[in-house]
């Protein structure tokens, strides 16, 4: 009998959990189109769930066309998109690699959200990542910037400050497949590279913007 009691108590504080949970539950509509010839691979990741939930691939339809995507999340989760065709990323690209770049990004919901993918130049842009780590002093924290050596320097992505001591700082930048992307640290006097505003040009620490290209530097 106390068995019975005991099992009954347990489905009783269990249902409104489980109908809380499927109370929770709403339907999110996309509708995507993309503004060239491209047709691009899409995906969307719940960054909520640590990216492990996800639902796709959708193959996107060309020249302006919508492509309707409806999918059931948890209400007030993160979603991360992540799109791609060839050399290109949208969102957080191809298995999501780029999460820390934050476009792209909703909250479920129960709505509508239209998108427009858009390639919008004749150059291929793509994305690349620098994982920078001090590994000269503990107690400092060197400063960087890279520059586009291809653009008269006249682009650069940063300030980035470098902290921690043998971490990694990521950082994800946009750039023309070819180019030549130049790394420049510094701390008070001391300098990395081509150092603060890039005065001193040389192709030590410079690299050619490539795909999906992960570049590590360890400053010493």
């Amino acid at each position: 009998m106390k068995k019975l009691i005991a099992i009954i108590a347990f489905f009783t504080l269990c249902i409104p959990s489980i109908a809380s949970a499927q109370t929770n539950k709403v339907q999110m509509v996309f509708h995507v189109k993309v503004n060239s010839y491209r047709t691009p691979t899409l995906m969307i990741y719940n960054a909520s769930r640590n990216y492990r939930w996800k639902w796709g691939p959708y193959v996107l339809k060309p020249n302006n066309a919508y492509t309707y995507m409806n999918i059931s999340c948890n209400h007030g989760e993160k979603l991360h998109i992540g799109a791609w065709s060839g050399k290109m990323d949208w969102g957080c690209g191809k298995d999501c690699w780029l999460r820390e770049k934050k476009n792209l990004m909703y909250t479920c919901s129960n709505s509508v959200n239209n998108l427009t993918l858009n390639v919008t130049s004749s150059y291929i842009k793509t994305s690349m990542v620098f994982l920078v780590r001090n590994k000269w002093n503990p107690n400092r924290t060197p400063v960087m910037e890279l520059y586009n050596g291809s653009r008269n320097f006249r682009t650069k992505w940063g300030p980035y400050y470098i902290w921690g001591y043998y971490q990694y700082r990521r950082v994800y930048i946009s750039c023309v497949s070819g180019h030549r992307i130049y790394f420049g640290a510094w701390y008070n006097n001391i300098h990395w590279g081509c150092a603060k505003g890039c005065w001193k040009r040389s192709t030590n620490l410079s690299y050619v913007c490539r795909h999906r290209r992960r570049v590590k530097i360890a400053l010493r």
